[in-house]
């Protein structure tokens, strides 16, 4: 049994399913990554509201105005921290 080569005809098929998939492939993969961006920066910015409002909290119960830079700067240091945990994976 002797075999067939494929025709132009098949191979451009072929060839245009591959690039098809591949453009499928790094459109999800540009998704994902944006996604990704974004749930950092709504992690930063929820963190950061979170400690501004328990900052104004503090003040306005105890009179003393320390507390909203304090859990200003402590927000940020966490929302750093949770960002670094997410960013991990991709930094080995």
């Amino acid at each position: 049994m002797t075999e067939q080569s494929p025709t132009p005809e098949h191979l451009q098929g072929r060839i245009e399913k591959l690039r098809a998939s591949q453009d499928r492939t790094e459109k999800q993969g540009l998704a994902r990554a944006m996604a990704f961006f974004m749930s950092m920066g709504a992690t930063m910015v929820g963190a950061i509201y979170g400690g501004y409002l328990l900052g104004t909290y503090l003040q306005k119960q105890t009179g003393s105005e320390m507390w909203l830079p304090v859990m200003l700067l402590g927000s940020v240091a966490a929302g750093a921290s949770i960002v670094y945990q997410m960013l991990k994976p991709f930094l080995k």
